[in-house]
This record gives C-alpha cells, structure tokens and sequence, in this order.
C-alpha cells in the first residue's frame, strides 16, 4: 500500500536539501516545512486554490529564515523539486502546490497543528472548511481538505471524526455527497488510519451506493496490508446467497467490460502474460481472489477475460490452486466453482514450473474433495474440469497414478436422479414484462403446451441436448428447470428481474448476446445441472454430434 504521507515527507526531505544546496546553506536546519505551513494558510485566507506572485514575494517566511536574498532561487528550486508549480491566469503568474492531492495533504496537517483540540478542529472543518449554513455545504472546493484532515486525525489518535461532522448537516444530497466522498478517501489510507471493523460500520450506519462500495473494493483489492483488500471483497460477498449477490455484485462487473475501464485494461494486461516487476506472491493471491469473483460475470467477454488472466497467473504460482479451491469452497455459484476448476486445469497445462510434489498434491486434493464425497458436484463441466485435472497428473506421473482409483473419476457418477415436478406457470398478465416471463419464454421446448412456441435456448440448446438420453422426460425437465431456477437459485423479478428488463439489449454479435441476462446465466447454470444428474442415470442413445 502506497503511504502518501510518508511519500510527500519525502518530497519535502529532498526538496529542503535541494533548496539549501542551491543557496549554499547546506548546514541550515530544515525550513521548507515552514514555508508550506505559511503557503496554506495564505492560500486559506484568500480562499484560493493558489496564491500570487506578489503574494509569495510578500510572506513573512522570507524574512523571519533571513532568506530574502535567495527568494527567486528558492522558488527556481522548488518548481525543479516538484513541489510547486506557476502558471499564468489573468496575465498573472500564479503559484500552487503541483498536485491537489499534494494541497489537500499539506493543508490537512496545517490545520491539524492549528486546532490540535478535537472541538476547535470540528468547528474549523464544519464552519471554515465546509461552509455548513442551515444544514448545507456552501465550499465545496474544500471537502477534500476536510476529509484529508479527518484521515489524518484518525491517524494520530485512533478516532473518526466523520460521525461530529455529518450530524451538521441536514440536507440529504450534502449527506450523500460527503459519505460517498468520504469512503472514496478510504483508498488512500493505509492499516495505520483505517480498519475493516469501522468500514463495515460506516456501511451499516449511511449506507452509501453499492456502487461506490464495489469501487473502493476493488481499488484496494490488491493491496497489501490494506483493510479493505480481496479479502474484505471476499468476505462481503462469500456470505451472500447466490440471487442476492448477483443483484449487488454481478449487476456492476457486468458493465466493466468496456476497453477504457481501468480494471479491463489491467485484465487485458494480465491476458497478454505479461507480470509488474515485483509482484509479490500475496498481491498474486490478492487479485486472484478478486478476480475468480470475475466469475460470476453474464457478461461472456468479462468472464472468459477474468479466466484466461486467471491460467496466465496461475501457470507461474501452481501452488495457490489448492488455496483457491479451499477459499471458495463454499462458495453456492456454480459459475464460480466452474470457471475456477477451467482455470485451474489450463494453468496446470501450461504450468511454466512446479516445485516437487504441488502438482501431486493438488491432484489428490481435488481427488479426495471433490471425487471422493457422496454425491459429485452435479454440475457437467465442473465435473470434467475436475476429472482433466487428475488425468493430466497421472499423465505426467504415471508411476504414482495408484493413489487414485480412476473409476471414481470417470462418469457415471453419484446423484440424485430428477423428480417429476408439478406443471406450473411462471408468470401472469401483471408481471409479463418481467425477468421470469424473459427466462420462460426462451426455455420452452418444442413440446407439451408449449408445441411450436419455443424459444431459441429451449429448444436448439437445452433441449436438443437433453433429448440424446433415453427415456428424458423433455416438458418435465422444462419445468424442472424453470422451478431450480426461481426456487433453488432464487430469481426474483423484484431485484434480477428489474436488472433484466433494463439491461436487456447488451452488447450483440452475430450469435449470442456478449452481455447476457443475469436470467439467461441461472439458464445455463441449470442446464449444467440437469445435463449432469440426467448422464448420472440415463443412457446415450446417439453419438452422432
């Protein structure tokens, strides 16, 4: 995690003894420290973002370091070292810190050493800062400041301010704009002024848009050390139903595929296999984490992005496998299990090396908890993923393939044959434009009530695969399916219906929307479901396809 503290004291370090080189006062104690101290203050009492020529000319600073002999070199020095920079505004040459970040910063710590008691400091940053007339923010310009000054307070005295300061203001956009500004702050802080423990209560207390949580997640996602790194995504999302997840989670990865999102275009950096200097092996875990949530994705060009950047990682670091495998296994997302197990079994393909025995020992491990339990996981490619895991191993270690029974890794396996259900219907005239009434009408089969009136999936996908088994009953598995759909996955038109009717359209090729409905994702989840139990004890009657 990058300490930006601890970054501008070192910019301050080397530009007081750039300055004092340049004057020939190599000796002199540091003063640079002082001159920002008078910069913000000046800067705050003209409520400027910068200050003048003549201004600069006219501070005290000058005067009080007997330094008024070397200003113009001391300014030629600190626009070298970065820390100022001049520009021209109204024919005038003007003066400012060289990065916001840097202003807010500096302005922070000044007004912290200005009111170092807590109720001086909250006025200043309620009245001074904020502005707060009659419940309302009237300086926008210094929110950043104010936040910054917050940050820092927690920093050197284990407290948050935010609570004091929010109670004075009543207007609810104001409300909403300073906790959403407020949880942005949060990428810049570090384990020295931040704990998941307050995060979790700043969520439950003002609710902020799960949107802009998601962004700080992932921003932070590969941190090390920092609170709210992959493991705090993890721990959001691990403990969420798989309906519920997907209306918070999937609705928003859903729309960062676009080539100018930055977590795509460092996706596409990961495809190409291509690694950052320097990555240490619990970054590498940290994105992974975050990634294998990629998973969950209906957009098709975001999923198999996440997974192939997933193999091109994993081939060099084979032994986090097994840690992910542990990690997500409970995890109720089959389209997270699959892609993992795919991913897994490419990198073991590709594997670039592989320290004596890790191959082995994942092998065993997806042997004995996957293969090994009483019913398979019914699910027809992470069953095959699973099993090409293990028969690459005993590919490549003939001599050891004893460990395993390979009859336990091959199909048939153990399940739970499909009940006859009850025929029902999954929507009415009151919720015909409805997720449920999308996902009926592209599961119907050509066949029972709904003869001639298929849809797409039903019957070209769905059913023309189920129907190479003797004896399938094609309108129960219709129903079947409709009803694992809304009953054992959990879609609601309240949530993942109104998500479907919005974002209908997607993103189109010549066959197969790439951005599909989180409805058509429960189709095929259900499909693989099926396709397995129904293989478990039915027979192939054709081989031709």
């Amino acid at each position: 995690t990058v300490d930006i503290d601890h970054l501008f004291d070192k910019l301050i370090e080397k530009s007081d003894w750039e300055v004092k080189d340049a004057i020939g006062k190599e000796t002199a104690a540091s003063f640079i420290g002082k001159f920002i101290d008078e910069f913000v203050e000046l800067r705050i009492n003209k409520g400027a973002l910068s200050i003048t020529y003549d201004d600069l000319l006219d501070m005290k600073f000058w005067q009080r370091y007997g330094l008024e002999n070397d200003k113009l070199t001391i300014i030629s020095s600190l626009i070298h070292t970065g820390l100022l920079v001049a520009h021209i505004s109204n024919d005038e040459e003007i003066f400012a810190f060289s990065y916001q970040k840097m202003d807010d910063v500096f302005s922070a710590r000044f007004i912290i050493k200005r009111y170092p008691e807590k109720e001086a400091l909250i006025d200043c940053i309620v009245y001074k800062l904020l502005g707060i007339e009659e419940g309302e923010i009237t300086h926008y310009s210094d929110v950043d400041i104010a936040i910054e000054a917050c940050a820092l307070y927690a920093k050197k005295n284990k407290e948050e301010l935010f609570d004091e300061i929010v109670a004075h203001i009543t207007d609810v956009e104001d409300q909403n704009f300073l906790v959403s500004q407020y949880l942005h702050s949060f990428s810049w802080r570090t384990h020295m002024n931040l704990t998941s423990e307050y995060f979790m209560r700043f969520l439950k207390q003002y609710r902020p848009t799960c949107y802009d949580v998601l962004d700080v997640l992932i921003e932070n996602s590969t941190k090390d050390r920092h609170p709210l790194n992959a493991e705090t995504l993890h721990r959001l999302l691990v403990e969420k139903k798989i309906a519920e997840r997907d209306y918070l989670w999937t609705a928003y990865i859903n729309n960062r595929g676009g080539k100018d999102d930055r977590l795509y275009q460092l996706l596409d950096y990961f495809e190409c296999g291509s690694v950052f200097d320097h990555l240490t092996e619990n970054t590498v875990k940290q994105f992974l984490v975050m990634n294998v949530w990629l998973f969950t994705a209906s957009n098709r060009k975001l999923r198999d992005k996440a997974t192939k950047v997933a193999v091109e990682l994993l081939k060099h670091n084979l032994k986090l496998c097994k840690e992910l495998l542990i990690k997500f296994s409970d995890v109720d997302e089959p389209y997270v299990i699959e892609r993992l197990y795919c991913a897994i079994y490419g990198a073991c393909l590709k594997k670039t090396y592989t320290e004596k025995g890790v191959f082995t020992e994942l092998a065993l491990y997806v042997y004995e908890h996957f293969f090994l339990q009483e019913t398979v996981y019914p699910d027809v490619l992470v069953r095959d993923y699973a099993r090409l895991i293990i028969e690459r191993w005993i590919f490549e270690n003939p001599q050891e393939c004893n460990a395993v029974d390979v009859s336990r890794i091959r199909p048939p396996y153990k399940s739970e044959p499909l009940p006859l259900v009850e025929h029902q219907t999954y929507y009415d005239s009151e919720t015909f434009h409805s997720g449920m009434m999308l996902i009926d009408h592209s599961m119907r089969v050509n066949a029972g009530e709904h003869s001639h009136m298929y849809g797409d999936f039903g019957r070209y996908t769905f059913q023309s695969a189920l129907e190479y088994f003797d004896g399938v009953d094609i309108v129960n598995c219709y129903h079947y399916a409709m009803q694992y759909i809304r009953d054992t996955l959990g879609y609601n038109d309240e949530t993942l219906g109104k998500e479907d009717c919005w974002n209908r359209g997607g993103v189109l090729t010549r066959q197969r929307s790439l951005r599909e409905r989180i409805g058509k994702k429960y189709q095929w989840i259900a499909f693989h479901h099926m396709r397995s139990r129904i293989a478990d004890h039915s027979i192939l009657n054709r081989y031709d396809e």
